[in-house]
Protein backbone atom coordinates (compact mmCIF):
# COMPACT_ATOMS: atom_id res chain seq x y z
CA UNK A 1 0.00 0.00 0.00
CA UNK A 2 1.56 3.64 -0.85
CA UNK A 3 1.15 5.81 1.94
CA UNK A 4 1.29 9.06 -0.58
CA UNK A 5 -1.92 8.82 -2.26
CA UNK A 6 -3.43 10.55 -0.10
CA UNK A 7 -1.87 14.02 0.99
CA UNK A 8 -3.42 16.50 3.08
CA UNK A 9 -6.40 16.52 5.30
CA UNK A 10 -10.22 15.19 5.16
CA UNK A 11 -12.42 15.16 8.24
CA UNK A 12 -10.73 14.63 11.46
CA UNK A 13 -7.36 13.52 10.00
CA UNK A 14 -4.38 14.99 7.83
CA UNK A 15 -2.27 12.62 6.88
CA UNK A 16 0.87 12.63 3.98
CA UNK A 17 4.08 14.67 4.48
CA UNK A 18 3.64 17.51 7.03
CA UNK A 19 4.48 19.86 4.26
CA UNK A 20 1.21 18.71 1.80
CA UNK A 21 -0.66 20.56 4.53
CA UNK A 22 1.40 22.65 7.17
CA UNK A 23 3.64 25.22 6.60
CA UNK A 24 5.07 26.29 9.83
CA UNK A 25 5.04 25.12 13.48
CA UNK A 26 4.23 27.68 15.50
CA UNK A 27 5.33 28.37 19.70
CA UNK A 28 4.51 30.85 21.82
CA UNK A 29 5.08 31.22 25.67
CA UNK A 30 1.23 29.82 25.73
CA UNK A 31 0.40 27.73 22.59
CA UNK A 32 1.66 25.31 20.44
CA UNK A 33 0.37 25.89 16.86
CA UNK A 34 0.88 23.98 13.48
CA UNK A 35 -0.25 26.73 10.32
CA UNK A 36 -2.03 25.52 7.22
CA UNK A 37 -1.17 25.54 4.23
CA UNK A 38 -3.68 27.63 2.14
CA UNK A 39 -4.12 25.06 -0.14
CA UNK A 40 -6.32 22.91 2.33
CA UNK A 41 -9.75 23.11 1.59
CA UNK A 42 -11.22 24.59 5.18
CA UNK A 43 -14.38 22.96 3.88
CA UNK A 44 -13.51 19.70 4.32
CA UNK A 45 -12.21 19.32 7.89
CA UNK A 46 -14.55 18.19 10.54
CA UNK A 47 -13.05 21.46 12.54
CA UNK A 48 -12.86 24.87 12.63
CA UNK A 49 -8.86 26.16 12.46
CA UNK A 50 -8.02 28.78 14.76
CA UNK A 51 -8.16 32.41 12.85
CA UNK A 52 -8.65 30.06 9.59
CA UNK A 53 -4.93 28.99 9.74
CA UNK A 54 -3.85 27.05 12.62
CA UNK A 55 -4.45 23.88 14.12
CA UNK A 56 -3.65 23.29 18.03
CA UNK A 57 -1.67 21.09 19.94
CA UNK A 58 -2.97 21.34 23.80
CA UNK A 59 -0.44 22.08 25.97
CA UNK A 60 -2.15 20.56 28.79
CA UNK A 61 -2.50 17.29 27.81
CA UNK A 62 -0.02 15.09 29.70
CA UNK A 63 1.79 13.77 26.35
CA UNK A 64 2.18 17.32 25.22
CA UNK A 65 6.04 17.16 24.98
CA UNK A 66 5.88 13.79 23.21
CA UNK A 67 3.92 14.88 20.36
CA UNK A 68 5.55 18.25 20.40
CA UNK A 69 8.69 16.11 19.82
CA UNK A 70 7.07 14.27 17.02
CA UNK A 71 6.00 17.67 15.43
CA UNK A 72 9.42 18.74 15.25
CA UNK A 73 10.69 15.54 13.92
CA UNK A 74 8.34 15.49 11.35
CA UNK A 75 9.03 19.31 10.28
CA UNK A 76 12.81 18.82 10.23
CA UNK A 77 12.42 15.64 8.24
CA UNK A 78 9.39 16.11 6.26
CA UNK A 79 8.35 12.90 7.21
CA UNK A 80 4.69 10.76 6.86
CA UNK A 81 2.30 11.71 9.30
CA UNK A 82 -1.11 10.64 10.66
CA UNK A 83 -2.56 13.48 12.21
CA UNK A 84 -6.21 12.78 14.14
CA UNK A 85 -8.18 15.69 15.27
CA UNK A 86 -9.78 15.36 18.71
CA UNK A 87 -13.57 14.91 17.83
CA UNK A 88 -14.26 16.39 21.17
CA UNK A 89 -13.21 20.17 20.15
CA UNK A 90 -15.05 22.22 17.90
CA UNK A 91 -11.64 24.37 16.77
CA UNK A 92 -9.01 21.76 15.55
CA UNK A 93 -6.97 20.83 18.27
CA UNK A 94 -4.39 17.56 18.01
CA UNK A 95 -5.72 14.38 19.22
CA UNK A 96 -3.16 12.23 17.92
CA UNK A 97 -0.08 12.01 15.90
CA UNK A 98 1.63 9.07 14.10
CA UNK A 99 4.91 9.59 12.41
CA UNK A 100 5.17 7.20 9.89
CA UNK A 101 8.96 6.20 8.93
CA UNK A 102 9.90 5.98 5.66
CA UNK A 103 10.75 3.06 3.70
Amino acid sequence: MSFSVMAGCDGPVCSGEIISFAEALKVSSDEIMISVNDSVDRKVLSCELISDKFIALPTSSKNADAMYSLLLTAFAANAQVNLEFNPASKQCEIGSIELIPSK
